[in-house]
C-alpha cells in the first residue's frame, strides 16, 4: 500500500514539474531562434556589429537600427519581414526616433530643426504601416507619397 502511494505521489510531483516548468518551451524556443538567426543575418551584414533589433508584438516583424557612434546622428533602419524573410522597408533619417506605436505602425519621429534635403515639410516625422506600406502623416494622418 505505501509502495502505491509513494508511487501515485511521485508521478503527480513529475507532471507537476511538467506543467510548471512547461516541458514544451524548448521545442518553441529553437523555432523563435531560427528567426531571430535570419533577422540577427540580415542586421550584421546591414550595419556591421553596431545595431539595436525590436519586434513588434505579433513577432512576425522586425525593426533593425544602427547605432549611431560618435558624431553621426543620422538613424539608418529597416524592417524585416520574419514570414518573407526579407527586408520590407528601408529609411534614414538625419536625428530622430523609430518605435513601433502598434503592432503594425512605425513612427518616426524627426526632432524639430532637422533640414530636409528633399524640401517636404513634413518636420514631425510619419508613421509607416508595416502590413499596407503606406506612410502617413503624424499630424494630418494623411498618406505621404
Amino acid at each position: 500500500m505505501k509502495a502505491a502511494i509513494f508511487l501515485v505521489t511521485l508521478l503527480l510531483f513529475t507532471t507537476n514539474a511538467c506543467v510548471v516548468f512547461n516541458c514544451q518551451k524548448p521545442e518553441r524556443h529553437k523555432e523563435a531562434k531560427g528567426n531571430e538567426n535570419s533577422v540577427t543575418d540580415v542586421a550584421k551584414e546591414r550595419f556591421g556589429n553596431s545595431f539595436i533589433i525590436r519586434e513588434n508584438e505579433t513577432k512576425d516583424y522586425y525593426l533593425i537600427c544602427n547605432r549611431p557612434t560618435g558624431t553621426e546622428t543620422s538613424i539608418h533602419f529597416c524592417v524585416y519581414n520574419s514570414k518573407d524573410e526579407k527586408v520590407t522597408f528601408e529609411d534614414v533619417i538625419p536625428l530622430g526616433k523609430v518605435s513601433w506605436s502598434s503592432p503594425s505602425l512605425l513612427l518616426i519621429e524627426s526632432f524639430p530643426g532637422t533640414v530636409k534635403k528633399d524640401g517636404n515639410e513634413n518636420l514631425g516625422g510619419y508613421y509607416y504601416n508595416v502590413y499596407t506600406g503606406e506612410k502617413s502623416s503624424r499630424s494630418s494622418n494623411n498618406k505621404i507619397k
